[in-house]
């Protein structure tokens, strides 16, 4: 089993939480863990050149081993999203999405213009992989090979009421330097969480998983939550390359574990802030 993925050390999460910790509790999950734009792994810029190679590398050589193939893990048969589908609150969230990724400030990416075509905002194509519970999962692929995933209603939502038109993703999750899929990382989670309570003059105390979701390399057949008790809880099957999970007990979460097809532990992701050692 590969080492664990700390979500916590996140640096989009470190610079909201410098800012103001309110803002932790107002994203209403302790910011859901799982989708944070920014992550990049410690020793990326000092060797980025070498990094992405032996990335790139490895993911072929263990989807080999792994059981991948050269399908790799399924996602490629997706259905195109036209660009004309995304709404107003799509291409504002991208373009967002895309100057925050060229080093903007989050106040500076808020600020940022509006751009309405795919290569404005740093991508390729867009493509709808699958629907569950009412949900619909995309992939997005960028300009530079990288890939962001992301969901929403299915059927598209109005963010506001004078919109014209809908818009398709509620959540976008794009991590530089984590290597999905691969054996290293065969799920790219995107489990939303709960603040258990929260105050003014302590902030956020407790989360629990709302709904667990995210998608899943081809050997990976189910996923489940381990709560800081040690008991595995809230086992969910894979269904094309995804997994959902709705109507969960609260419990305070520890880790989201993925199993293959035989029931064995292949990949433990640390949701739990004071860490899973």
């Amino acid at each position: 089993m590969s080492g664990t993925y700390e979500v916590w050390t996140d640096a989009e999460l470190t610079y909201l939480a410098r800012e103001d910790l309110a803002l932790l509790a107002i994203a209403d999950a302790l910011v859901e863990a799982g989708q944070s734009r920014l992550h990049k792994a410690r020793n990326a810029k000092v060797r980025a050149g070498t990094v992405a190679a032996a990335i790139v590398l490895a993911a072929l050589l263990t989807g080999t081993a792994f059981g991948l193939g050269a399908r790799l893990w399924g996602l490629v048969d997706g259905q195109p999203v036209p660009p004309r589908s995304l709404g107003s609150e799509d291409w504002t969230e991208l373009s967002r999405m895309n100057s925050f990724s060229l080093g903007l400030t989050p106040k500076e990416a808020n600020q940022a213009r509006v751009v309405k075509s795919l290569d404005g905002v740093g991508l390729v194509a867009v493509t709808k992989v699958a629907q569950r519970n009412g949900e619909s999962f995309y992939m997005l692929k960028r300009t530079d090979g990288s890939r962001c995933f992301a969901t929403g209603p299915t059927g598209g939502f109005k963010v506001k009421p004078t919109d014209m038109g809908l818009s398709l993703f509620s959540g976008i999750g794009c991590r530089s330097g984590y290597p999905f899929p691969s054996r290293r990382a065969p799920i790219f989670d995107l489990t939303a969480y709960h603040a258990a309570s929260f105050s003014r003059l302590t902030g956020v105390s407790g989360s629990y998983v709302w709904r667990l979701r995210g998608f899943a390399a081809d050997p990976v057949s189910k996923v489940g939550v381990v709560g800081t008790d040690g008991v595995l809880r809230d086992v969910t099957t894979v269904e094309n390359n995804v997994y959902d999970a709705l109507n969960l007990p609260r419990f305070p979460p520890k880790q989201i574990v993925a199993f293959d097809k035989n029931g064995k532990r292949v990949y433990a992701l640390c949701v739990h802030k004071g860490g899973c050692k």
